[in-house]
C-alpha cells in the first residue's frame, strides 16, 4: 500500500514539475542509485514530480532499472535524455561539445517547460541537511536523512521474480551461519574514492565490537580473501567473490557484455542483502556501497574505517 502511495505521490499532476533523473549514466551502480535516492528526497520535500530515464543505462540488459527492479515510478522514454540529462559535473557531461550541448538543452526547455534535468536537482540533492528532521506523510517517513533514505531504499528496492529467485539461489549456496557480520573491503578502482585500508583494519575493529567470528565479506578482489584466511585462521569467512576475480575496475567492468554486467551486478545486490541482514557492517563510508548500507542499515549497527559519520559521498 505504502509502495502505491509512493508511486501516485510522485507522478503527481500534469502540471507539476517533474525532474527526469537519467539512471546509469557512467558511474558505478551504486552511485547512481544513491544519488537517485537522494535526488527522489528532494523532490518530496518539495513538491516536484519524480521520473527516470534508464533505457540507456550501463547496467541495463534491454530495459535498464526494469531489468532488475520493479517499477516504482513513471520512465520518461524521450531518447534525448542520453544526450542532454547528464551529471553537472565535468566528468559526466559531454566533454567536446560544450556549446552544443548548451543549445540543445535550451530548445529541450522550450518544448519541455514542465521537465527538470539532473543538472537542475543534484547540487541541490546531493546539499540536503543530514541531520534535519523530515516528515513525509505521503509514504508514512519521519527522521533525519539517512531515515527517509532507508524507507525509499524499502520501497524502491524490490526485484523481478527472476532476479529475486538468482539472489536467494546465491544466498542457499554460501550456508550461512545464524549470526554473521558484512565487512565490505574495497579494492580494485575505489582508491579513487578513497585511499584503501588493509584488512587488518576491519578485523580489529570487528574485534572491538562482537565476539562473533563469522563473517561475509564483500570484496571484488579475491587476494583480500587469501590474505584474511592466512592471516585469522579462527575466523570462517564467506564470499561471492571469485577466485579469478582480481579487483574491479569500472572501464573494464563497461567493456563486458551485458549478461556477464547482469550476473556481476546480481552477486553485488545479494552481497549487500547479505550484509544488510547481518549483525554488523564495518566498511567505509566513503565509498558508495557502504554510503548505501549505512542508509538501508540501523545507524547502531554500521560502522566506518575511515570517516567516522555517515556523509553523502
Amino acid at each position: 500500500m505504502i509502495r502505491e502511495k509512493l508511486f501516485n505521490t510522485i507522478r503527481k499532476d500534469k502540471n507539476t514539475p517533474v525532474v527526469v533523473y537519467h539512471l546509469g549514466v557512467d558511474a558505478g551502480f551504486f552511485s547512481e542509485y544513491n544519488n537517485m535516492i537522494l535526488c527522489l528526497v528532494y523532490c518530496l520535500e518539495n513538491n516536484l514530480k519524480f521520473s527516470i530515464y534508464s533505457r540507456d543505462a550501463n547496467f541495463r540488459l534491454k530495459d535498464g532499472w526494469n531489468d532488475f527492479f520493479i517499477p516504482f515510478c513513471e520512465e520518461n522514454k524521450c531518447p534525448l535524455h542520453s544526450l542532454i540529462n547528464k551529471r553537472p559535473d565535468e566528468t559526466f557531461r559531454l566533454k567536446f561539445l560544450n556549446t552544443i550541448d548548451r543549445i540543445m538543452i535550451s530548445t529541450v526547455r522550450k518544448l519541455f517547460r514542465n521537465t527538470l534535468l539532473m543538472s537542475d536537482v543534484w547540487i541541490q540533492a546531493r546539499s540536503l541537511d543530514i541531520h534535519k528532521q523530515y516528515d513525509i506523510p505521503s509514504i508514512s517517513a519521519s527522521g533525519n536523512l539517512r531515515d527517509i533514505c532507508r524507507k525509499l531504499i524499502e520501497l524502491t528496492w524490490v526485484y523481478t521474480p527472476t532476479v529475486q529467485q538468482e539472489v536467494e539461489g546465491l544466498r542457499t549456496s554460501l550456508k550461512l551461519p545464524e549470526k554473521y557480520i558484512g565487512l565490505h573491503i574495497r579494492g580494485g578502482d575505489k582508491f579513487i574514492e578513497a585511499s584503501k585500508q588493509e584488512e587488518d583494519v576491519y578485523i580489529k575493529k570487528a574485534m572491538e565490537l562482537t565476539d562473533c567470528r563469522e563473517a561475509f565479506v564483500l570484496t571484488d578482489d579475491y587476494t583480500v580473501i587469501e590474505r584474511l584466511l592466512e592471516k585469522y585462521p579462527e575466523w570462517h569467512f564467506y564470499t561471492l567473490c571469485g577466485q579469478e576475480e582480481r579487483g574491479y575496475f569500472h572501464k573494464q567492468f563497461s567493456k563486458q557484455n551485458r549478461q556477464t554486467r547482469a550476473k556481476q551486478l546480481i552477486r553485488l545486490f545479494t552481497s549487500t542483502d547479505i550484509i544488510s541482514d547481518g549483525e554488523l557492517f564495518i566498511g567505509t563510508f566513503s565509498s558508495n556501497p557502504g554510503m548505501y548500507l549505512g542508509m538501508k542499515m540501523a545507524p547502531k549497527k554500521t560502522y566506518s574505517v575511515d570517516v567516522p559519520e555517515w556523509t553523502i559521498w
